[in-house]
């Protein structure tokens, strides 16, 4: 793991490098498809909303959910966000 991963992951308050991986994956499809959506600023507002919860030791899974439920719904028009938001939602389930 190098080390830019590592300080996004103790940054994320130990969260796996899967989901942090996942997390920076899904930002940059954003930054390439935003053209494509119909709200991509709530869109980048929902996955803020899942970075930050995901990164507390006391995360509450019923709020990340929901934020990962408005994502879904928000990018499901482009296959390739859909698919790596449903990636991201195995991911903070492992």
């Amino acid at each position: 793991m190098d080390a830019g991963v590592l300080g996004r992951v103790a940054r994320l308050g130990g969260t796996s490098p899967e989901v942090v991986d996942a997390l920076d994956r899904l930002e940059r499809l954003l930054g390439r498809h935003e053209g494509s959506l119909a709200e991509p600023v709530k869109a980048r507002r929902d996955l803020a909303d899942i970075r930050e919860e995901a990164g507390q030791r006391d995360r509450d899974d019923g709020r990340l959910a929901d934020a990962l439920r408005r994502l879904a719904a928000r990018v499901t028009a482009v296959g390739v966000l859909a698919e790596a938001v449903r990636q991201l939602g195995v991911d903070l389930r492992a």
